[in-house]
């Protein structure tokens, strides 16, 4: 039998970067979308992201998604608060506007780390002997 967790992080990572969104298009209205639409689609991005990871791990040998798993454990809480403080825009004073050409090149950062992270973990986990 599958790992339980594997699933639920596939189904919760899947619930995150598709269902959130479209609840959220269909619900709000139009000024809370124009405030709020930066940060749901960078967040939805991010569980897009975490989603195709978990996507193969689940369908991987057990170890693969262990080695995944220890790295993701620490990294998607760090790269989801580190996102949201920088999609808030919680540091900068009202009206500063050099601070947004700082935003996308960190979220770059933030998600290419992430990415590359979980790729190594589930390379390595793939070389690792089944015992």
């Amino acid at each position: 039998m599958k790992n339980k967790l594997s699933l639920w992080v596939l189904i919760i990572s899947l619930l995150f970067s598709l269902v959130i969104p479209a609840l959220y298009l269909g619900l709000l209205d139009s000024y809370y979308k124009y405030e709020l639409f930066e940060v749901i689609f960078n967040q939805s991005i991010f569980f897009s992201c975490i989603f195709f990871f978990s996507l193969i791990t689940y369908f991987a040998p057990d170890r693969v998604f262990q080695s995944w798993w220890r790295f993701a454990r620490v990294a998607i809480p760090t790269a989801f608060v580190l996102s949201l403080i920088i999609n808030l825009e919680i540091f900068r004073s009202p009206g500063e506007q050099w601070g947004a050409l700082i935003d996308i090149p960190a979220l770059i950062v933030i998600y290419s780390t992430f990415a590359l992270g979980s790729a190594w973990q589930i390379w390595k986990g793939w070389r690792s002997d089944s015992n």
